[in-house]
Order: structure tokens, then sequence, then C-alpha cells
């Protein structure tokens, strides 16, 4: 991945005028173990919205939230809840795990 995010973790809210952008403004904060990133402000993304504004990837009412948590020094639980009523009809998640490769 060469992208990257500053996520405050200092509990402040999102802005009331937030700007929309490709990375969306992202607020974290810890729930016990689990890192708890919540980003709305997100850019709409569209394949080519000129010949056909219905292949949309995301509206710019996307909202998503990511928790993430270690399971062991090496390891580390993923999951992002996709909640985007231009697109979808209800929210929806996915769960991933992630190993450290040092290499």
């Amino acid at each position: 991945m060469h992208f990257f995010r500053v996520i405050p973790t200092d509990g402040c809210p999102h802005p009331k005028d937030v700007g929309l952008t490709f990375e969306g403004d992202p607020v974290a904060h810890w729930e016990e173990d689990t890192l708890v990133i919540d980003t709305i402000g997100l850019r709409e993304w569209t394949l080519d919205a000129t010949t056909n504004p219905a292949t949309r990837y995301h509206s710019d009412a996307l909202h998503t939230i990511e928790r993430i948590t270690y399971t062991d020094p090496m390891k580390a639980s993923y999951q992002i809840t996709i909640d985007d009523p231009k697109i979808f009809t209800r929210p929806w998640s996915q769960d991933f795990a992630m190993k450290l490769h040092p290499t």
C-alpha cells in the first residue's frame, strides 16, 4: 500500500463542515483492545461518471467503521462496516485476518 492516513485518536468528533476527499475524515478511539476508526467525508468514486453514472463504487454518503484488534504480536483481526444508503439497501460488514510479514 502506498497510501497512509493521519487518524486522530484524541476523541474529537468529525467537523460539522467536513469537505469531501478521497481519504475522507477519519477519527478513532479505543474500545478496550480494539481500535475503532470512523470515517465520513469520502468523495464519490465512480468508474466513469460521464458515460455511466450508475457505475459507482461508493457515493458521497459513504460512512465506514473499521475495527482492528491484535490477536497476537504477528496477527490482527480487521473488520469494516460499509454504510452507503445511496448505493446499498443496508449496512454490511466484512472480516479479514491480517498477518505481519517482516520480509
